[in-house]
């Protein structure tokens, strides 16, 4: 009747987060902006960085649903809790990791567009120097 806990688990609880989280995702998307365009993927644009937040909010808010689950599963004692509680950790370890590379390409990019605007700056504050 029940699925040995294992591979199984893991990728049926992956798929379950997958379809549960491009449903969610879309909804709360069409909630924000009704008449938004069509995703990065699909006209070629860049994300900006609203839709980056959005989605690496998303992404954590899925993650904390599926670690209740987990949790659940403990209570009707499916799995052991040892094994149970290495999947939780593995999630937050995925979870840490994404996060940490996500931080690390908004400050690259922040520091770009900081260091863009520093010198559109200075060149204007030129410009009106020389009409002066």
């Amino acid at each position: 009747m029940f699925v040995p806990c294992g591979q199984t688990l893991s990728r049926f609880a992956t798929r379950v987060s997958n379809q549960h989280s491009e449903h969610s995702s879309e909804t709360f998307i069409e909630r924000r902006n009704p008449k938004s365009s069509p995703p990065a993927a699909e006209n070629g644009a860049e994300m900006n960085k609203t839709d980056a937040f959005t989605q690496i909010c998303l992404w954590n808010l899925n993650m904390d649903r599926l670690i209740r689950v987990l949790q659940r599963l403990e209570l009707h004692s499916i799995c052991s809790q040892r094994e149970l509680r290495a999947y939780a950790i593995r999630l937050e370890e995925i979870r840490a990791g994404l996060n940490a590379d996500f931080a690390e390409v908004m400050v690259a990019r922040e520091r770009a567009d900081e260091f863009r605007y520093w010198s559109w700056r200075i060149a204007l504050e030129r410009q009106k120097q020389r009409e002066n």
